[in-house]
């Protein structure tokens, strides 16, 4: 699981890195940009080389306490993709899991009332669905795609892309608070799906404290984290959860 907040701890000297970043889900390394994090300081600005001086981007800054916070939100991830389903109050919220009274039709035609159990609807067709077999957690952001599309939906509902959140999850209620908890940005609304997937100046930051040291397996990590995470799952019957469903955009 990745860890940006132990990158922010205070040491005696300097520290920059080049910029890692995302552009049209595509990863990039501008020569004009660095993270750097002063002496005896927790917090990683993000600067700028124009002409031979380096100059800190205006309001491009995360602190200990966002690092933190990011780091708590990158944790609501589920390699068991079906614990979502009975351990996260914020996905259960968003896709409507609660007790309800169904009907079932018995071998003679009768309709059947059952006591109240957890039950979901498919995303896709709206059948409710109890918590078995019936009902299947999908990658929205497909397993064969472009590994970068989920990480660009979890920063995205954070504030960290150029155009903010459209969708059911990212701009659900519970999740409202988070582009404020992590310092991020509200949407640029481009209007493009370009946008969407396209890092913005604090999202830079965090792009580049996680690739900061051991890069190779610090994007593993990131790209698994995202693949699993509550922005990236929905529930969906067995006969909408078909296989290629979903097209990658890029």
């Amino acid at each position: 699981m990745v860890n940006v907040s132990q990158r922010l701890a205070a040491i005696h000297y300097p520290r920059n890195k080049n910029v890692f970043t995302i552009v049209d889900a595509d990863e990039d390394e501008p020569a004009t940009y660095q993270v750097q994090i002063p002496s005896n300081q927790t917090t990683a600005f993000l600067r700028q080389k124009i002409g031979q001086n380096w100059q800190n981007v205006a309001g491009a800054a995360v602190t200990l306490a966002q690092a933190n916070q990011f780091d708590t939100i990158m944790g609501y991830t589920y390699a068991a993709h079906r614990d979502v389903l009975v351990n996260n109050a914020q996905w259960r919220a968003i896709y409507n899991v609660a007790n309800r009274a169904l009907f079932y039709i018995d071998h003679t035609n009768a309709q059947v009332h059952k006591p109240g159990e957890d039950s979901v609807p498919c995303h896709d067709c709206g059948l409710v669905c109890r918590l078995d077999a019936t009902i299947t957690i999908d990658h929205q952001r497909p397993q064969a795609g472009n590994e970068l599309e989920p990480v660009c939906k979890v920063f995205r509902a954070m504030g960290l892309t150029i155009d903010g959140p459209t969708g059911r999850k990212g701009t659900h209620g519970t999740v409202a608070g988070w582009p404020a908890a992590v310092g991020g940005l509200a949407s640029a609304n481009v209007g493009t799906l370009n946008a969407k997937y396209t890092l913005n100046n604090i999202g830079k930051i965090y792009y580049t404290l996680i690739q900061w040291s051991n890069p190779a397996g610090n994007y593993r990590a990131l790209v698994e984290d995202c693949m699993n995470h509550i922005m990236n799952l929905r529930p969906l019957c067995s006969a909408c959860n078909s296989p290629n469903r979903n097209v990658r955009h890029f």
